[in-house]
């Protein structure tokens, strides 16, 4: 009796991954700019990752139109284990970033594919992107460097790559070890760098692929802190790599501003600025509490941290802050302060300010009035 033969199993010769979050109001476009590319011989595996608003039910619409849209339903877990599995599901050796809220230019899977053709060293390959505003109105071309030293620069500093525009190498990219939670607002520029250090290239084409919309709900907007303080984690965490020290960041599933305590103080030394401006954020002047929390965050820096450029302006605009809300106490302190502990980083600039103003408190009469300050000790 002859063997059954198994039916073939068709294998897409691209996978398009897309995570859905309370994305309706953009879902249809999103969808329809996927499902309408000139390359068809791919899927799309769209993660619902617990949206609570109507995309669920776009999704499960347009699966029934299209056999290609394969809809996966899940509990909210956040983008990037919607992406990782994403990645897990696609059954191409190539796969195509794609975000809810943007839409694919035409032919941008053409060219894409045309470029990784005889590229087995090619990682991943982003493009240009078309800013637009939350109605779809254009606002300005975005220009990546197409790859080379350029791009290698562009990498050191921040991501060369618009996430939602990239299509990449499988293997590559779970070779590197996926998209890591810790680094979430930055976990592709975290996935880029550790791409590169596996000797993959990382290129851009030079022609649009996507209109990249530009909303207040959008998460790059929402988390810019978060994403600083993740960025540069990344980067430390890339030095400690290329010098063959221990990646401190391997294993956490979150990031905060002491994660810079497990890295040597002697990798980050030209970081002492940014660190800066990360651990501090934007500190707000606007009432005695607001400064005097704001000083007491400055003294639990470390001290090469204070040091800084960043630290005299920082506490010379403390005291600005409190000379305006007649703390003159507290404004003396910040600025005697300014001057004590980074002297050589005020600058003429901020040395003429902390002179105008040590002037002005030594000439002020003593503080009996209404708005004297109780903090004086607080920095």
């Amino acid at each position: 009796m002859p063997e059954l033969m198994e039916p073939a199993i068709d294998i897409p010769r691209l996978s398009v991954v897309l995570p859905v979050y309370n994305a309706a109001h953009f879902l249809r476009e999103a969808l329809g700019s996927v499902l309408s590319q000139d390359f068809g011989d791919f899927e799309c595996i769209a993660i619902d990752d617990g949206s609570t608003d109507a995309s669920a039910e776009i999704l499960d619409e347009h699966g029934r139109r299209d056999a290609r849209l394969r809809v996966i339903h899940q509990p909210n877990a956040g983008i990037v284990e919607a992406l990782n599995r994403g990645i897990g599901l696609a059954r191409a050796p190539l796969i195509a970033r794609m975000d809810a809220d943007d839409v694919c230019l035409p032919g941008r899977f053409t060219a894409q594919m045309r470029h990784f053709s005889g590229r087995d060293d090619l990682g991943v390959l982003g493009g240009q992107v078309q800013l637009i505003d939350d109605d779809g109105g254009p606002l300005r071309l975005v220009d990546y460097p197409a790859g080379g030293d350029e791009l290698k620069g562009f990498l050191e500093e921040g991501s060369p790559l618009a996430h939602p525009a990239v299509m990449f190498r499988k293997a590559a990219i779970e070779s590197a070890g996926l998209y890591r939670q810790a680094f979430r607002h930055a976990e592709d520029y975290d996935l880029w760098l550790r791409v590169a250090e596996a000797g993959y290239a990382i290129e851009n084409l030079k022609i649009p692929l996507i209109k990249y919309r530009q909303h207040a709900a959008k998460i790059s907007v929402v988390h810019r802190r978060q994403q600083a303080l993740a960025t540069l984690a990344a980067q430390c965490a890339h030095r400690a790599r290329m010098a063959k020290l221990p990646d401190p960041t391997a294993g956490l599933d979150h990031l905060d501003e002491q994660v810079f305590d497990l890295f040597p103080q002697a990798l980050m030394d030209d970081f002492r600025e940014r660190l800066f401006a990360v651990r501090m954020g934007a500190p707000s002047f606007a009432t005695e509490q607001d400064l005097v929390q704001a000083l007491q965050d400055f003294e639990r820096l470390p001290a090469n941290l204070q040091r800084t450029r960043g630290g005299a302006s920082f506490l010379i605009q403390a005291g600005l802050g409190a000379w305006k809300l007649r703390l003159h106490s507290l404004a003396l302190t910040a600025i005697t302060r300014a001057l004590v502990v980074a002297p050589a980083q005020v600058g003429m600039g901020g040395l003429g300010k902390a002179s105008r103003l040590l002037r002005r408190l030594i000439s002020s009469p003593d503080e009996s009035s209404p708005g004297k300050s109780r903090s004086s000790n607080a920095a």
